[in-house]
């Protein structure tokens, strides 16, 4: 069943499932959105008030093991039905305002268990003993200490009947009171006896940090204990856990960015690939934080963050990298998984060039994405003029490197690592992919099996031919032959361009930035960013403007 929400403070549409995950970075409004479905909740599930549970955020947990009646306390515990009726008062505030009085309701009620089991003994015992004894009912705090140890199985809680104290002891240790549990054990114990225990099955649970104090797997193991004990309950959980929200019992994901336009609902998740989920999740609020994002390849790089924001001249844009080109034109096309994110945010891509064939580039040619003229995004700073002017700049070294001699290390690098980039070249225009596949129109002219083998077989070697052609034994000599005379031409013409084409960036800044002073990469960079005299290098200024113009078209 899916249940519907306006907020008019958003703005938006909301639609819930069973189990709803908020997911969101740090400041993206996330407890403020779940308080807001707490106070509505009643109206939006159509449950009573005194069904809705809430379990706050930040929550620092204080209980002991002390479940003794006191005169503060008896009025409110001298029957159940006045007990449970204080403690729904409190379900909508906070959990640590309730759980010492949820722990001794759980006594209280495990009392009037036996009670009763009792007086069925002794009607049993008047009635001559007939039928099979009667079976008594688990009391609360068994099954509190059961499922306590399933998810702990190292601690062992203990209830004492005679003095009303609940202890634990961790590996054969002496007692000790649940107070001195860590912060997350507290959490978990809290968590059981005040919803796993006393929530009614038609709940609605607004949880704020499900994870709070709690490793990963730890979490999501007492969450889905949580949710295979309530089944009829509806859970709303807001988090920043990637693992937490792409659990197999999710039915629906709001991720939230900065602005309320950029909210974003992902529901079906169980028809989604697990890795594509995976990805988009891991990604998805970093996509959402601004209204510009640019992706490019690789891993996290503070490098690129630094160097692209440079060349766009903009701070607002988000840098993400999302490993190979075919992930970052998934993203810009919104392709697969990828169309849940809002048409709110401008997403745009730039590729390497990397080793990639002419062919291969050409299947980059989309709006919205920008492919580099030079191997990578490291390669721009090892442009001979651009590093004479920088050093000069700095001044941090008495020898100022000349043009001739930085061309003469990217030809010397390039010719060292011929081999290996002919090789990454040939691998990467050897990738190809098949697919066996009989016309529609020859399929409905089938007659028998054999007609249909003879099909089969007709496809598959054309499929083998096309790739025999590709990466066929002779094909991959005459690549790589072409790829080395190409590497070679570009040496000997002092081709610099081609050279920072051909040779890895980074294998080049690596020596380049020695001669500037500088201590690195990113140093060399932020002197770039703040040094350089705009319109003085050619491929540089293009590329500032290629990048622009994917923001303005």
């Amino acid at each position: 069943m899916t249940y519907q929400y306006h907020s008019t403070r958003l703005n938006t549409d909301f639609s819930f499932g069973k189990i709803n995950v908020i997911l969101g970075a740090n400041g993206s409004g996330k407890s403020k959105l779940l308080v807001e479905i707490r106070d509505n909740a009643h109206s939006i599930f159509t449950r009573s008030a005194n069904k809705i549970i809430y379990v706050e955020g930040g929550r620092a947990i204080n209980v002991n093991g002390n479940l003794q009646l006191n005169r503060n306390n008896f009025n409110q515990f001298r029957s159940i039905d006045i007990a449970s009726q204080t403690r729904q008062e409190k379900l909508k505030s906070t959990i640590a305002s309730r759980i010492q009085e949820s722990l001794i309701l759980l006594d209280v009620k495990g009392q009037e268990i036996k009670s009763n089991h009792s007086d069925k003994v002794d009607e049993w015992k008047q009635n001559g003993m007939n039928g099979s004894y009667p079976e008594r009912e688990t009391p609360p705090i068994e099954k509190l200490i059961n499922l306590f140890q399933e998810i702990f199985p190292k601690i062992k809680l203990t209830f004492n009947e005679s003095n009303k104290n609940l202890s634990c002891s961790k590996n054969e240790s002496e007692p000790y009171d649940i107070s001195q549990l860590s912060d997350g054990e507290k959490q978990v114990i809290s968590i059981l006896a005040d919803i796993a225990l006393l929530a009614d099955q038609d709940s609605v649970l607004v949880i704020d940090e499900p994870e709070l104090n709690l490793n990963p797997a730890l979490a999501i193991k007492l969450w889905n204990t949580i949710e295979s004990t309530l089944t009829d309950a509806i859970f709303i959980y807001a988090t920043h856990s990637i693992s937490f929200s792409q659990r197999d019992k999710v039915d629906k994901i709001i991720a939230l960015g900065n602005e309320s336009n950029q909210i974003t609902e992902i529901g079906n998740l169980k028809e989604i690939p697990r890795s594509d989920l995976s990805d988009l999740l891991g990604s998805i609020s970093a996509l959402l934080s601004n209204s510009k994002v640019l992706i490019s390849e690789g891993e996290e790089s503070s490098f690129d963050s630094i160097f692209y924001r440079w060349m766009i001249e903009e701070n607002d844009v988000e840098i993400l990298n999302e490993g190979s080109g075919e992930n970052v034109k998934s993203i810009v096309s919104r392709s697969g998984v990828w169309d849940k994110i809002t048409t709110e945010i401008s997403l745009k891509g730039v590729v390497d060039n990397d080793y990639k064939s002419e062919e291969s580039i050409a299947n980059y040619n989309i709006d919205g994405i920008s492919v580099l003229r030079l191997h990578e995004a490291e390669s721009y700073l090892c442009i001979p003029e651009l590093v004479v002017q920088i050093t000069e700049k700095l001044a941090l070294v008495d020898s100022i490197p000349t043009v001739p001699e930085l061309e003469a290390i990217i030809k010397a690098k390039t010719s060292e690592n011929k081999l290996k980039i002919g090789a990454q070249r040939v691998i990467s225009r050897a990738r190809v992919g098949l697919a066996v596949s009989v016309e529609r129109r020859i399929l409905n002219s089938l007659n028998d099996q054999e007609e249909l083998e003879q099909a089969l077989r007709t496809e598959s070697n054309v499929q083998t031919n096309y790739a025999l052609n590709a990466i066929g034994e002779d094909a991959i000599i005459e690549n790589l032959n072409a790829e080395l005379d190409a590497i070679q031409q570009a040496i000997d013409d002092s081709n610099i361009i081609e050279c920072l084409r051909f040779c890895p960036g980074k294998l080049l800044l690596a020596e380049i930035v020695k001669l500037t002073g500088t201590r690195g990469f990113l140093d060399f960079l932020r002197a770039t960013s703040k040094h350089y005299e705009g319109g003085t290098i050619e491929l540089i200024d293009n590329l500032r403007v290629e990048l622009k113009a994917l923001y303005n078209n």
